[in-house]
């Protein structure tokens, strides 16, 4: 494998000279004139400029070992440095593709190994430093650059292919589903709906963490335009979205009881049963999903039935007050702690997608009860939460006058 060394600048008498590394490789080591501070500041901080560091990537089949008999560094230090807590390193852990670098020092003309790095994540990493008679080790973390974006496009097959057209992170459709949860079916978005958004997005080394904070963004479906603006209430530390009139964006129920699913089955009076062969009623809505996907509870509620039935499968049955009433059927199991009597909040993962019960494939059918008659949730008037109160939407009113400017001139993007 082709090493990538990353030169730091090694501080000499000349500008240029060799000298052997532990691992009977050589390579010309350069002066960085510029730098006059005595050290270099790397992704892993700062690195003395007599030093190089090197940066490699874990082979198939290597161990800590083998990496440290590479760069001359003695058995005896795997095994103190295999010895830590495994919060700080687990050398169960050393995977192929995983990423580590050595520091090196030159030392009368030999460049010995002061520091072995490992990165745990794109964030974490631990620095293990051999220059003192024992190892130590500790957790560092990556500097994280908060950027602001702005991302548009018209959708064009789907939302997630969509965002990846326009080098955008896809992630950022999670964000958008997630805020408009309650308003949009994600599952029903059609070509030619469009999304114009401003965000904070996370980077380390120029590459996104996948976090994301919205501060408004649009999204216009079906010729619908629904805007969404971050704010904090005046009793509250949460964030939550309101519409350009204050209006908020929650409601009392989520729109569906998984993520990114699709509808396999909608609510129907008459519909042909693909294991009983008979037409009859469909009083429910079956969103296809693979097996083990989470099942999420679409509003708060007690747990009235959690238990296998044989056309139902494992289900659980949730009563959210005097007037609704919801099951979610099929699971392949139920979620742990949750049984009648057990209170439950919207969001909460309550199951696992399955095919128990009368089913062909994985799926959960949703079903939805209103003064005791099953009804359609899709076609009903859902009650929201509170808008913003009389006192404070004048201060709202005018907070988002600039962000509604700046939506507004966003051009859309064609991916």
């Amino acid at each position: 494998m082709t090493k990538n060394f990353i030169f730091i600048g090694l501080i000499v008498a000349f500008i240029a000279s060799s000298f052997t590394l532990p691992f009977q490789k050589s390579v010309s080591l350069k002066m960085n004139t510029a730098e006059k501070l005595g050290y270099q500041m790397t992704s892993y901080g700062h690195v003395p400029n007599n030093a190089i560091l090197i940066k490699n990537a874990i082979r198939p089949n290597e161990f800590l070992s083998n990496v440290f008999s590479k760069y001359a560094v003695g058995t005896e230090k795997a095994y103190e440095v295999s010895g830590f807590p495994e919060e700080l390193f687990n050398p169960r852990r050393f995977r192929s593709g995983n990423i580590y670098a050595f520091i090196l020092e030159n030392e009368e003309g030999k460049l010995v190994p002061q520091q072995f790095i490992y990165e745990k994540n794109i964030i974490d990493y631990v620095v293990f430093d051999f220059s003192e008679e024992d190892v130590s080790g500790e957790i560092k973390h990556k500097p994280i650059v908060r950027k602001k974006v702005v991302s548009s496009a018209i959708i064009k097959g789907s939302l997630y292919q969509t965002l990846i057209d326009i080098d955008a992170n896809p992630i950022l459709a999670v964000e958008l589903a997630d805020i408009y949860k309650w308003t949009i079916d994600f599952y029903r978005i059609q070509e030619n709906d469009y999304f114009k958004a401003v965000y904070y997005e996370e980077f380390v080394e120029g590459r996104s963490i996948g976090e994301f904070e919205i501060e408004a963004c649009t999204f216009n479906h079906i010729g619908i335009e629904n805007k969404a603006f971050s704010y904090h209430r005046a009793e509250s530390d949460a964030v939550e979205y309101f519409d350009d009139e204050g209006n908020t964006l929650k409601e009392f129920f989520l729109q569906a009881p998984v993520a990114y699913s699709r509808i396999s089955s909608p609510y129907q009076m008459n519909r042909y049963h693909p294991v009983t062969g008979k037409n009859k009623a469909h009083l429910g809505t079956d969103y296809a999903a693979p097996t083990g996907t989470p099942i999420y509870s679409t509003a708060n509620g007690v747990v009235t039935h959690a238990k296998y039935a044989k056309y139902n499968g494992n289900y659980v049955k949730i009563k959210h007050n005097n007037t609704y009433t919801t099951q979610y059927l099929h699971m392949s199991k139920i979620a742990s702690g949750i049984k009648p009597g057990t209170s439950v909040e919207q969001g909460q993962v309550i199951g696992y997608v399955g095919s128990t019960g009368l089913a062909t494939g994985p799926h959960v059918c949703y079903r939805f009860w209103k003064n005791g008659k099953q009804v359609n949730p899709y076609a009903e008037d859902i009650p929201k939460a509170d808008p913003l109160s009389a006192e404070e939407l004048p201060g709202y009113l005018n907070y988002i006058k600039s962000l509604n400017k700046k939506l507004e001139n966003i051009s859309l993007k064609i991916s």
